[in-house]
């Protein structure tokens, strides 16, 4: 048998939560008190819970640390932020839809629209969905390669008969690379000189060496 130090009323140890840390072994309220007293815990100011509670906390130290962020990285602040969201009406700048990027983060479930800056003047173009700011990162990396997957689809499409032929004003082939010293097939612009040569140039695919190939004369 054991006193519960909340309601004082001696019960079977049954009636006790265990907890390790104590002599016995036992919580030194029995479960009843416990159960009232957690309930009591739980409860806030208009009926909010203790989780409820906590996530607005944690809601306004995030505010803080993102004010503070924008602040350091793009020279702007929260405030201007949400200006700049609500002007683009909760919308990507380049395709036009909503975040659905989900989050880590239990405090917001759904990722906030990126800031994108020129990485060269650190200005701020707009916000972007994840999506198009990972792809927008990747070409302005690799932009001058762009090409080499153009020409990788474009070559896919057709037929392995319409190789070396104009289709669509352009010329699907191949032409001697002489950085790669071999033949590449290409896609190339269709040209004519002032003597009425024609010619395709383009680009090859592995190097980026210009390649041309004479056409013939037009007639």
């Amino acid at each position: 048998m054991k006193t519960c130090r909340i309601c004082k009323v001696t019960k079977p140890l049954v009636e006790f939560y265990k907890q390790a840390k104590n002599k016995d072994g036992l919580k030194t309220e029995c479960k009843t008190c416990h159960y009232k007293n957690h309930k009591e815990y739980r409860k806030g100011e208009g009926g909010q819970t203790e989780k409820q509670r906590e996530l607005e906390r944690r809601m306004g130290n995030y505010a803080l640390f993102e004010d503070l962020h924008y602040k350091r990285t793009y020279g702007i602040t929260l405030e201007d932020y949400n200006k700049m969201l609500k002007e683009q009406n909760n919308r990507c700048k380049i395709c036009g839809q909503e975040e659905t990027a989900k989050s880590r983060s239990r405090v917001r479930p759904i990722k906030k629209l990126a800031v994108d800056h020129d990485h060269k003047t650190g200005k701020v173009r707009g916000l972007l969905c994840h999506q198009c700011n990972v792809i927008l990162g990747q070409y302005e990396k690799y932009k001058d390669d762009f090409y080499k997957f153009h020409n990788y689809l474009e070559m896919h499409k057709i037929k392995t008969s319409d190789i070396g032929k104009i289709i669509n004003g352009e010329y699907y082939g191949n032409a001697y690379c002489v950085k790669c010293k071999d033949p590449r097939q290409f896609i190339g612009e269709i040209l004519t000189s002032d003597s009425g040569i024609r010619m395709a140039q383009g680009k090859c695919g592995d190097c980026g060496t210009k390649l041309n190939r004479v056409l013939g004369k037009v007639l």
